[in-house]
């Protein structure tokens, strides 16, 4: 039995040397005893599990024969967009009545033009002079302003001394529509032209002749000129005949022409002027 059991050892070596050669390519070591089983291998590393899959929509059942389907639902519509707010609408008010908290707008500004003084935007007169000893006795007037304060008058008409023509240099002081004045200037008349006219004082008439007749004219008074362009000029003063006589007597009453000369030479000046300035 002994020799059974050697033998038995020595193919038990033989077959673990064989299957040691086939997994390493190396012989067994060569032991009394059995070999040590050899060691485990490493477990492989565990692979994640998947994520599970989305569960698919459940599928509506189909409804049992003789039994209608429940309709599914209506979405909702969206909401209307919102109105716009209601713009605020004035109180209403009773005519001629002023609105609560309404706040009058200011008057627009004067142009530049009407900040001027009257007589700047309008430097030019024309009107029709009546008066005594005046720069046209009865006629016409005309003026310009170069300024406010300063104006060149001129007159042209009929006098006792016969056709009349003046200038007179004016000041004035205030550039208001109203404003008080001083002027001085000269007249000239041309007389009867060497012919004899006949003069009447009371009942007595004489025939006397006009010669040709200066005057220095000193003058003072007050003018209107309107933002409408109405004028208005009174004037007085005195005209001061620049020769010894501009009158001679032909014939008839002497008393009559010695009254009457002396209102043909020196004397007070009355006259009123009315007329459009622009």
């Amino acid at each position: 039995m002994r020799w059974m059991a050697g033998f038995v050892s020595v193919v038990w070596s033989c077959c673990l040397a064989a299957s040691a050669f086939a997994q390493t390519g190396k012989p067994a070591p060569a032991t009394g005893a059995f070999p040590a089983p050899p060691p485990p291998a490493a477990a492989p590393a565990p692979t994640p599990a998947p994520a599970p899959a989305a569960a698919p929509a459940p599928t509506p059942a189909p409804a049992p024969p003789g039994v209608a389907p429940t309709p599914e639902p209506t979405p909702a519509p969206p909401p209307p967009p919102a109105a716009p707010p209601p713009r605020a609408t004035p109180p209403a008010t009773t005519p001629g009545a002023t609105p609560l908290g309404y706040i009058e707008p200011p008057p627009p500004p004067p142009r530049e033009t009407d900040l001027r003084p009257i007589r700047l935007r309008r430097p030019f007169f024309i009107g029709g002079e009546l008066g005594w000893n005046g720069l046209a006795g009865l006629g016409v007037n005309f003026s310009y302003h170069p300024i406010p304060y300063f104006a060149i008058d001129t007159g042209a008409g009929l006098s006792l001394t016969g056709l009349r023509a003046g200038v007179r240099a004016r000041a004035n002081f205030l550039t208001g529509e109203w404003t008080p004045f001083l002027g001085a200037g000269v007249s000239y008349a041309g007389g009867s032209n060497g012919q004899a006219v006949e003069i009447q004082s009371k009942t007595e008439k004489a025939r006397i002749k006009v010669y040709k007749s200066p005057f220095l004219q000193l003058a003072a008074g007050v003018n209107y000129t309107g933002a409408e362009g109405f004028v208005f000029t009174a004037t007085t003063g005195y005209s001061i005949l620049l020769r010894d006589h501009n009158t001679s007597y032909v014939d008839g009453s002497l008393d009559a022409f010695n009254e009457q000369k002396d209102a043909l030479g020196s004397g007070l000046i009355v006259s009123v002027a009315f007329g459009y300035a622009f």
